[in-house]
């Protein structure tokens, strides 16, 4: 994983946690209150631009209040010459994720049970909000320290009548 900036606004970056196709994943802590989060950094590759990352923030920001659904804390964009970044602050949700989960075996039929109750709201939320997530799969489903799982990943997402990411017959998510 590429070494991101040592502070971002007033978070200061503790180590990096992840990494995905279009960015990467810290640990940071508030200089002040020592809050710690997780900080999603967004480069875009080539030829992209900062939409879809811009699209999770205004997606997240619609959905924020339920404890299902991952939360925005702060954002910002850092200007580098020539790389241009969008960051997120959101939960920290150090659980894993669901994929990992199902990965050691299947789980018991009460939890899965209590699990997709958890999902629906968070779901229906959203829906309710005007913002289709259109990624879910079990990566994008992380546990907190109490193992509540929070919908993540809203880069994709539809929100409202935004206009359509993609083409006609584009695979999304």
């Amino acid at each position: 994983m590429t070494q991101g900036p040592a502070r971002l606004g007033a978070w200061q970056v503790v180590r990096p946690l992840g990494a995905g196709g279009m960015g990467a994943v810290y640990l940071v802590e508030h200089a002040e209150t020592r809050a710690r989060r997780a900080l999603k950094l967004v480069r875009p590759g080539p030829g992209r631009d900062l939409s879809r990352a811009s699209r999770e923030v205004e997606a997240l920001a619609r959905v924020d209040g339920h404890p299902n659904v991952v939360r925005v804390h702060d954002c910002g964009e850092l200007d580098e010459p020539g790389q241009p970044a969008l960051w997120v602050v959101m939960d920290l949700a150090e659980g894993g994720d669901l994929g990992a989960r199902l990965a050691r075996g299947p789980l018991p039929v009460a939890e899965v049970v209590a699990l997709g109750r958890a999902l629906a709201r968070g779901l229906a939320h959203v829906h309710a909000r005007g913002v289709l997530h259109r990624d879910l799969k079990p990566a994008n489903v992380l546990f907190d320290e109490r193992g509540a799982p929070k919908l993540v990943d809203f880069g994709v997402a539809r929100v409202d009548d935004a206009v359509r990411l993609t083409r006609s017959g584009d695979v999304v998510g």
